[in-house]
Parts: C-alpha cells; sequence; structure tokens
C-alpha cells in the first residue's frame, strides 16, 4: 500500500492501481478472530485490510458507498443472514445472503439451483410477454423460431457455462424448452385427432440440442479455453485453487470440474481432457463431431 500512495504522489496512477490490484488478489483472512457490533465474526485482519484499501481509494479519489456495499459469507453454516450488520471503522455494512453480481444470483451457500430458477423465471416471463406473437397464424414458423432464440433462449442460458448442473435442474431446463417448442410449432392432426407433438418430433423440427445438452457443449468449451489460459489469469487462477478444510459428513456436492470430467467421458469419449483441450482446434473438433454424432 506503501508503494501505492508513492507511485500516485509521483503521478503514476496505472501503478499505484497495480498496486491496489495486487493488493486485493492477497486478500487473505487470518485466524484471530473478533466480532462485530451485532456478533458477527470479523477478523482483525480484514478491518486492518480495509482501512488500507480505503486510505489507498481517498487518494486515487473513490469512496465506499455505505448503501450500495453487501457483506457475505459463503458458508453452508448460516454465519450473516439478512438484516445484520458488521460495522468496520465509521462503517455499517449490511449482511446479505445472497445478491445479484452481473446479472447472476450468488448465494451464501453457493447453491446454483436458485440461479437456474431465477433464468427459467426471466425466460418465461420473456416468453408469455411475445406469447401473442408466437400463437398468431399469419408469422411464419420459421420467424418464431428466430424469435425464441434471440429473445427467450438467450435469457435462458445466461451465465451457463459456469453453473454445476444436477439432474434434476437438467430436467427443469429440457421441460421448460419443450414446453415453449410445443405452443412453438402447435399440435399435430394424427388420424383425425389433434395431439401434441412428441418429444423427438420437436426436435426433429428444432434442428438444435436441448437446453441441458448446449450447457454441456458450452460448458466444454469454456473449460478448454480456461485449461489454455496462462497461470496469471484470474480464472486460471480460481480453477487451480484448491481449498483447504474438511468436507462434511455424507455425499459431497459435484463440483464444475467434476461436471466437465464427466461431460467430456460421456459426450466426447475422453478422459485425459486437459491434456486434448491444449490442442484448440483439435479439441473443438471433437465437440463437432460429438454434435454430429447426436445427431444435432
Amino acid at each position: 500500500m506503501l508503494r501505492a500512495e508513492e507511485n500516485f504522489r509521483e503521478n503514476s496512477t496505472r501503478e499505484a492501481y497495480k498496486e491496489i490490484n495486487f493488493f486485493k488478489k492477497g486478500f487473505q483472512p487470518s485466524t484471530n478472530i473478533c466480532r462485530g457490533r451485532n456478533g458477527n465474526l470479523l477478523t482483525d485482519k480484514e478491518k486492518e485490510d480495509f482501512g488500507n484499501l480505503e486510505t489507498a481509494a481517498k487518494d486515487l479519489g473513490l469512496t465506499v458507498n455505505e448503501h450500495k456495499t453487501k457483506f457475505m459469507l459463503q458458508s453452508r453454516k448460516p454465519r450473516v443472514g439478512n438484516g445484520q450488520h458488521i460495522t468496520i471503522g465509521n462503517y455499517n455494512f449490511e449482511g446479505v445472503n445472497n445478491f445479484t453480481y452481473l446479472g447472476s444470483n450468488v448465494s451464501s451457500d453457493n447453491d446454483e439451483t436458485k440461479e437456474i430458477r431465477k433464468r427459467i423465471d426471466a425466460a418465461n416471463r420473456a416468453f408469455y410477454s411475445l406469447l401473442p406473437v408466437f400463437k398468431s397464424k399469419i408469422v411464419y414458423r420459421e420467424t418464431k423460431i428466430k424469435l425464441y432464440k434471440t429473445l427467450i433462449h438467450t435469457v435462458l442460458s445466461y451465465g451457463i457455462k459456469t453453473w454445476t448442473m444436477t439432474a434434476k435442474s437438467a430436467e427443469l431446463l429440457d421441460s421448460l424448452e419443450k414446453r415453449m417448442l410445443r405452443r412453438i410449432y402447435g399440435p399435430i392432426n394424427s388420424e383425425g385427432i389433434w395431439r401434441i407433438r412428441w418429444n423427438h418430433v420437436i426436435y426433429e423440427l428444432y434442428k438444435e440440442p436441448k437446453i441441458s445438452t448446449h450447457i454441456k457443449l458450452m460448458r466444454l468449451k469454456w473449460a478448454g479455453h480456461v485449461q489454455r489460459m496462462p497461470e496469471t489469469r484470474v480464472a486460471r487462477k480460481v480453477f487451480l485453487e484448491s481449498v483447504g478444510g474438511k468436507r462434511p459428513v455424507g455425499k459431497p456436492r459435484a463440483r464444475w470440474e467434476d461436471n466437465v470430467s464427466k461431460d467430456t467421458r460421456d459426450v466426447l469419449g475422453i478422459r485425459n481432457w486437459r491434456e486434448q483441450s491444449r490442442d484448440r482446434d483439435g479439441f473443438r473438433q471433437k465437440i463437432d463431431d460429438a454434435k454430429a454424432q447426436l445427431g444435432l
């Protein structure tokens, strides 16, 4: 932090920002635990680091907005809940269990089911806002599909590359997509009786993979991209980092890396995906071949 202040005094703003970013990346909680005003866990090291960061930010003309800044601890055990606060210096920050960051929901228990349900609700609202268009008989079916891919599918699949998806979540997403496509393609007359289209018929007309398969393919592309990143990139550091501590008793939760390993075995038929993903063109070709084998 002293180097950041010296660089700022020397009008070297870029170097000062580099020092602050280095300080932020090196932010590590200590084991010396104290408690905030309402009994919330707070470390002396965190309080000291926040004070140093505030000082350096003021030197750059930046201030901390107390009302927009929230505090959340990610843990399976509830530590800070809605309405609770922590006090650091002259600031009183509200503790929350979840918040929206860049359009995605971040929760204290790291449960991505909440984010997936949020995406489903948003896609439902977008779909029913265009329902008169999808039900119209004067709009071509090709136009409806283009509207669906552009305005509905993108809403539903926002942030999918980072999801750790369960079988239940995949079923919810596929069911939603099939319900929307049935409304777009309409019923079929079979031997004088009108009925809904079967699932395989819908996807033969749609000519695109199911949303759950689409998520797997996009996640594999992103995994290969992260694997090829230099180790200085933040995404690469997070991917390689291992969190210490003990797991609770019982079956462990599936991690994002576990999903990627399973998808490469089931979809691509390979096991050493880390090595093969270093060949960008070859890895992408394997993904395209898998799409062709699935008849997509």
